[in-house]
């Protein structure tokens, strides 16, 4: 792919995914105006989360991380055919371990809410029963979607798999305009199965464009042997972020007011955020990362690691700085109407500048862990994620023991993030010198000094502009936006950070590669 080309693709598929989850906070809007966060919200942030948990903590891995180079590996090699009959081979054996799952799941459903909601009230289990039946076939549909997506990336096409998220959350939307009102969250629960339905059918014109040909077997052979030693150390990693979800939904589920909920919504808006950029270099680099690895070239990958980590640093590290001065407007927008009160704003707003702190920790993971796994060395991310979930189940235990506040329970999450990144710089500095270097940590202070100034130059505006009502907020936010975005754009210019003239210069079109 040419440097040009690489850079282009990159912002058509970060725009692709921004798109996805500005419609994902629309869609939140919608469930907090309608039921705030009372015990629908509560039941149904619970329930809906099952599924993609169960996804990732089984299949999503095997997908994400073995399937796609082992698929790679074939179709450069031995050709399409052969890479084509191990996808059929593997999508009947994971599409089949799904639906028992899943049927197991409708038949006794109880086992499966406790998973995420130990303390659900009588009348909140007896919804969560219901719903957790119309939602659970998810997962069959998500283990589809992704290795679909996983094909059409290794064949080079990035724009739809970038845009599936689009349909779950249009479903939501379509669904509170119009079918809400006579049927109430247990529809929601429905409308959002269809949604993983629609993105499965999205996918499949693509497919048959690339002329994918499914190849129905199940085996066991030394393929699917390979990916299965590949996955087990990838899978303890893939626990981290699921496993730390489900500690903060099961010690928050019996606290007072409205705690899963405030953190849901909270968490939601964080992850939306922290992941998105991340997600789109990784999903654009990671073949190109493995290729380079499979050559020999390791200061070639180091160059391309350290862009993406100082690249990525240069646009979360503002955003989250933002969000914490700014956050109760922009809450205030997303969710205040309805059911959501302004009290219910305020404690969202502080929850989620807690998860903000941890924006910048969660993005480096996730460009480290792609670059262990294009290195072959799953072992590194396995062991920081089995050290962030222990310090992340120790911190939360004790701080709702002896604390009892819920909010708590987002720093012990951004903690625990925090520990994972720097340990898997640490290991990243011993095992290729060029990655973590002088250079990212000088590219690290300039941009970190740049958000702090874009901080105060929004928090500043904010004084004099932020109010209640709808309009207030939004000029608020927009204004202060602007303020803080020309502050921080002039400083690191004044700075001369690279990392701002090369991510200029892709924007319009040049030719740096990150």
């Amino acid at each position: 792919m040419k440097k040009k080309g690489q850079g282009a693709t990159y912002f058509i598929i970060l725009g692709c995914i921004l798109l996805t989850k500005v419609l994902g906070m629309l869609r939140n809007s919608f469930l907090a105006d309608a039921y705030g966060t009372g015990m629908e919200a509560k039941v149904f942030q619970a329930v809906s989360k099952l599924p993609l948990t169960l996804y990732d903590v089984t299949l999503g891995t095997a997908i994400v991380s073995a399937f796609i180079p082992v698929f790679n590996g074939f179709y450069t090699t031995e050709g399409k055919k052969t890479a084509e009959r191990f996808a059929g081979n593997f999508m009947t054996i994971a599409g089949t371990f799904s639906a028992l799952v899943c049927a197991v799941g409708m038949i006794f459903p109880e086992p499966f809410v406790r998973i995420v909601a130990s303390e659900f009230s009588a009348e909140e289990m007896t919804l969560a029963l219901g719903m957790m039946r119309s939602i659970l076939p998810v997962m069959l549909f998500a283990t589809l979607t992704y290795i679909f997506i996983g094909v059409l990336q290794s064949y080079g096409e990035f724009t739809a798999p970038s845009l599936v998220s689009l349909f779950t959350n249009l479903a939501i939307i379509v669904y509170f305009m119009v079918f809400d009102r006579w049927f109430g969250i247990e529809g929601l629960a429905v409308a959002f199965t269809i949604g993983w339905v629609l993105q499965l059918l999205f996918l499949l014109p693509f497919t048959f464009k690339k002329k994918f040909r499914y190849y129905p077997s199940f085996s066991f052979n030394a393929d699917m042997r390979r990916v299965l030693l590949l996955t087990l150390p990838l899978f303890v990693t893939s626990l981290a972020q699921p496993i730390n979800t489900i500690i903060s939904s099961r010690l928050s589920s019996g606290m007072e007011g409205g705690a899963m909920s405030v953190l849901g919504y909270a968490y939601d808006a964080y992850f939306i955020l922290a992941a998105v950029f991340a997600s789109a270099m990784t999903n654009l680099y990671f073949p190109e990362l493995s290729r380079r690895f499979a050559a020999g070239d390791t200061s070639g990958t180091a160059d391309i690691g350290g862009k993406m980590l100082r690249t990525v640093a240069v646009i979360v590290l503002p955003i989250s700085v933002f969000m914490i001065t700014c956050g109760e407007p922009i809450i205030r927008i997303l969710y205040q109407r309805g059911d959501f009160t302004a009290a219910d704003t305020a404690a969202v707003a502080f929850s989620l500048a807690i998860y903000c702190v941890g924006m910048l920790a969660l993005s480096f993971q996730e460009i480290l862990n792609k670059y262990f796994y294009s290195m072959q060395k799953p072992q590194y991310p396995m062991l920081a994620a089995l050290g962030g979930i222990l310090l992340n189940l120790g911190l939360s235990y004790w701080f709702v023991s002896a604390f009892g506040d819920y909010r708590l329970l987002a720093l012990a999450t951004v903690i625990s993030g925090w520990f994972m990144a720097i340990l898997l710089m640490v290991i990243a500095r011993v095992k290729v010198k060029a990655l973590i270097c002088g250079r990212l940590f000088l590219s690290l202070g300039k941009t970190l000094l740049a958000a702090l100034l874009c901080g105060a130059a929004a928090g500043g505006v904010r004084m004099f502009t932020d109010g209640e009502g709808f309009v207030r907020s939004a000029v608020c936010v927009l204004t202060s936006f602007a303020a803080g975005a020309v502050v921080y754009f002039a400083a690191l210019k004044l700075m001369k950070s690279e990392e701002i003239t090369e991510l200029l210069s892709r924007k319009k079109g040049g030719s740096n590669e990150i």
